[in-house]
């Protein structure tokens, strides 16, 4: 007669246990890299975040708020004007900071899901919420920082310069992801949910640096 393996038995009724308390852990990791990277900087340009409109036109944007990094811009989300020279660029900058009110939710999620169990399930969609912020503030930066020197005679030039907030807060919510879907009572929980926010994220990140940069590529050319 065959004797089971108390110690295989127990390994393996623990292995839950386990696999939420290694997902905890990674949330915890994932907020705190998601809260350095509220403090890094948004863009590798010139201090707070000032941003060269091709042909130097005057008036080029600063980053909402004058703000260099997500936490300024939180701080002072809604007692500023919106950016009123084209719609466009208002648009832009209202998108920016709704992003930013997106992470700092995604962010607050993920961190009471650590410690209210059965919140764990949503940690994937605060992470999602922040990836979905995080790639739209990605496509206004890239549209309104892609500088276009064109020379007539010669081929145009294209920089981008991103600072390195937008991708520390990448990696901070894609372990909140990952940390989420270990730590929830049903396995991969809210993994799905996530990863559809972030795909979504990516499109709109996208529109928004064609539009953006469109913008500002047509108005040079027309003032040339």
């Amino acid at each position: 007669m065959h004797v089971p393996d108390n110690r295989r038995v127990l390994k393996v009724a623990t292995l839950p246990l386990q696999r939420r308390l290694i997902g905890a852990g990674m949330l915890l990791a994932g907020v705190f890299i998601v809260a350095i990277g509220f403090f890094a900087n948004l863009t590798g340009g010139a201090a707070h975040g000032s941003i060269t409109v091709p042909f130097s036109k005057q008036g080029a944007l600063q980053i909402p708020l004058g703000s260099h990094n997500a936490m300024g811009i939180l701080q002072h989300v809604a007692d500023h004007p919106l950016l009123s020279d084209s719609t466009v660029r208002g648009i832009a900058d209202a998108v920016v900071r709704i992003a930013v009110v997106l992470m700092a939710a995604g962010a607050a999620l993920a961190l009471v899901s650590i410690f209210i169990r059965p919140l764990r399930g949503f940690a994937g969609l605060g992470a999602g919420l922040g990836l979905l912020g995080d790639a739209a503030i990605a496509g206004v930066l890239f549209g309104e920082n892609t500088r276009v020197k064109v020379d007539f005679g010669h081929n145009p030039q294209v920089y981008v310069d991103l600072g390195a907030a937008l991708w520390v807060l990448a990696v901070g919510f894609a372990v909140i992801l990952v940390g989420g879907a270990l730590a929830a009572f049903r396995p991969l929980a809210g993994l799905f949910t996530g990863i559809s926010l972030a795909l979504t994220g990516a499109g709109v990140g996208a529109l928004l640096a064609v539009v953006v940069g469109g913008n500002h590529l047509l108005t040079a050319l027309l003032s040339h």
